[in-house]
């Protein structure tokens, strides 16, 4: 949310004025802008850079902000009658806009539980005073978005899409691009060269090594009402020959009305605690293998026997976990450099039966994105929204940052 913009008493003298706001709004320089008689403030922003940053401000729309976001048009029309709060109001209004370019438009008390991605804490005030006091303002200014070429593919292709007659389809378009900048915002600046990115939208992984792809496979997340969780983390341990200790709710509404017979034949057991387990095995609902990494969600990457999801071109089924269509192969993968953990072996520990815990001795970022539009062959491809998230992150970004936010 917008900083609070200080009071505007309603009878003081001009200097009276001026003290309030070095006080409560300006504690480390006054910002002085075109209106102003000097060039500059004591330790303050010079009038181009006051300038600038007025057209940084001007063109917040190009980067999925809603028209007049961070009050600028408020802030044009007081420099305009030369109101003593303008500082103030570009003060607020650039701390702002650089709060919403590091993802913290939106209030984690706001989001929906599976939008687990949280963008990392920015003190967007002392950054601006530090690159003041460094002589240093429109680099910093420049350098507030994501530096990602992801984002910038998609920010340039939002600009062209701007700039195109508009219509219902270029308008659900901006609607999609908006709403990925934003969830790349989230995102911490960054990105990890070796890494596993499942993107849940196209129901798809790849594996990075040193930025290069290493592996793509298909991929099945969460049905609606069941979604697979935004979030980053990172895969520190395997399970070879992994039990699934199922869900309660899972297994009181889908699984023990299937009676005792479905589940003898199926290899589920109930454990000392009561809860119902299914025993590891190649038709075991988690496969051979399990890539587990810390997560509020429970939520991990697995195998599965039931390869015929991958088939299908809406893979949204699952209850929320991942399933892989080449598990075994990323296995091998991420133990390939670990001695003793040859796929020989692998394949040794699977036919023993075995439940089996391997830690990786060099841990591996994951990262759960939902991405609805992303470049292939020269061109921005759209993808179904199949939770239903873009145009939710865009009412929320405009409802904390947009004209109409609170101040």
């Amino acid at each position: 949310m917008s900083p609070a913009y200080p009071p505007r008493p309603a009878a003081r003298s001009a200097p009276a004025v001026l003290r309030r706001l070095l006080a409560l709004a300006l504690p480390a320089l006054l910002l002085v802008l075109p209106a102003c008689s000097r060039d500059s403030g004591p330790g303050g922003l010079a009038k181009a850079d006051g300038k600038y940053a007025l057209q940084v401000l001007d063109r917040a729309p190009e980067q999925g902000f809603a028209s007049g976001a961070f009050h600028v048009r408020e802030l044009h029309a007081a420099i305009d009658r030369r109101d003593p709060h303008a500082g103030a109001l570009l003060r607020a209004a650039v701390i702002a806009y650089a709060r919403a370019e590091h993802g913290l438009a939106i209030p984690a008390a706001s989001r929906p539980a599976a939008w687990g991605q949280r963008a990392a804490p920015y003190d967007a005030a002392r950054e601006l005073d530090a690159a003041l006091r460094a002589g240093q303002f429109r680099a910093w200014l420049d350098a507030q978005p994501p530096a990602s070429p992801l984002y910038r593919t998609l920010q340039q292709a939002y600009v062209a899409t701007l700039r195109q007659p508009q219509t219902p389809q270029t308008a659900a378009a901006l609607t999609t691009l908006r709403a990925n900048l934003e969830r790349l915002r989230w995102l911490p600046r960054t990105e990890p060269p070796t890494r596993i990115d499942v993107n849940i939208a196209s129901a798809s992984l790849i594996y990075l090594v040193d930025g290069q792809p290493q592996l793509t496979m298909r991929t099945a997340s969460g049905k609606p009402g069941d979604e697979t969780p935004i979030l980053t983390s990172t895969i520190d341990h395997l399970v070879l020959n992994p039990p699934w200790h199922v869900p309660d709710e899972i297994a009181d509404q889908e699984l023990r009305p299937k009676g005792e017979g479905y589940l003898s034949s199926h290899g589920f057991v109930t454990d000392d605690s009561g809860r119902l387990v299914q025993q590891p095995g190649p038709d075991s609902a988690l496969g051979l293998v399990k890539f587990e990494f810390d997560n509020p969600y429970a939520v991990y990457l697995h195998d599965t026997p039931a390869k015929s999801a991958f088939d299908r071109g809406q893979r949204a089924v699952s209850h929320g976990c991942v399933r892989l269509e080449r598990a075994l192969d990323l296995a091998d993968r991420l133990l390939g450099t670990q001695a003793g953990w040859s796929p020989e072996r692998i394949r040794q520990v699977i036919d023993s039966g075995e439940t089996t815990t391997v830690k990786l001795e060099r841990p591996v970022p994951v990262r759960l994105l939902y991405l609805t539009a992303v470049p292939s062959e020269g061109r921005i491809v759209t993808l179904p929204d199949v939770y239903g998230w873009d145009p939710q992150v865009v009412s929320l970004l405009d409802r904390f940052s947009g004209p109409g936010a609170a101040t």
